[in-house]
């Protein structure tokens, strides 16, 4: 009897233990969250405050990095423009950009972007030709 008493408080002490470090972890992560929050404005305010311009940020857990991807609409000439770029908060690494400029006489979808760079790591650096390209692209850095 004194044998199961004893199996069930190791087992009762396990679940607290699990619990608690859940709740730190999910602690932590509430607070990488805010942080990133907090350099990404910061970042923004400093670099980027441009009329046209937004930002959304997000703390990706598995890198461990704080992502903000910026958007900015614009005109060249007489022709719409859009530009978006994935970059680190902290460090400025940029993960990707697409730049397009509409044509006047083009479909948008018939005119490739002016850049569309994709930079998973310093060594791998490729090329897209799509809007849609580059958004798979950065979806898998805002998600995890």
């Amino acid at each position: 009897m004194t044998e199961s008493i004893s199996r069930k408080i190791a087992g009762l002490a396990s679940v607290v233990v699990s619990l608690s470090l859940c709740t730190l972890a999910h602690s932590q992560s509430l607070n990488f969250d805010a942080m990133c929050k907090a350099q990404a404005e910061k970042e923004f305010r400093k670099n980027w405050n441009e009329k046209g311009a937004s930002y959304q940020n997000h703390y990706n857990t598995k890198l461990k990095k704080c992502l903000m991807l910026i958007e900015t609409l614009g005109q060249v000439g007489d022709q719409p423009s859009i530009s978006k770029t994935l970059l680190d908060a902290y460090e400025g690494r940029v993960y990707a950009t697409f730049y397009f400029v509409a044509d006047k006489v083009k479909k948008y979808w018939e005119v490739p972007p002016k850049e569309c760079t994709l930079v998973p790591s310093f060594s791998n650096k490729r090329y897209c030709t799509t809007e849609e390209e580059f958004e798979e692209f950065v979806a898998q850095y805002l998600e995890e």
